[in-house]
């Protein structure tokens, strides 16, 4: 009696991970139109937050900015930073969906973690805020 042979036994097909951010974040291009807007509000709150951190500052000493002239824009320099990495960050998702992943692996890492940690961290020694 003559049989059929069998297929080999094979295991399902692994899927690669995801190399683009298209493919990582595929409902990201959805409501592009609310995410700006959320985007801009972010940023606006990071502005706030960052000279909400001067309060204690200006409370005790009215003027503390005014005596010497360069601590706002200190301040100023260092959220403008950190928001246009968030803004880069949000654009690319969005409208470069055929970018690398590893575009917002580094933006991550390199932009927030190291080069912001760094940011943060001198912008408070040189004004005298505590971390």
């Amino acid at each position: 009696m003559w049989t059929m042979p069998l297929p080999p036994l094979r295991p399902p097909p692994r899927r690669s991970p995801p190399t683009t951010i298209g493919e990582a974040y595929p409902d990201a291009r959805g409501f592009a139109t609310l995410k700006w807007i959320v985007i801009l509000l972010l940023v606006s709150c990071m502005f706030a937050g960052g000279l909400y951190a001067l309060t204690p500052l200006v409370s005790k000493d009215p003027l503390y900015l005014a005596r010497v002239p360069w601590r706002l824009p200190v301040r100023v320099l260092c959220d403008s930073y950190l928001s246009l990495i968030m803004v880069i960050r949000a654009y690319t998702f969005m409208h470069l969906p055929r970018a690398p992943l590893v575009v917002d692996d580094y933006l991550m890492l390199l932009g927030l973690g190291v080069i912001g940690g760094v940011t943060v961290v001198t912008t408070s020694k040189v004004l005298n805020l505590r971390l």
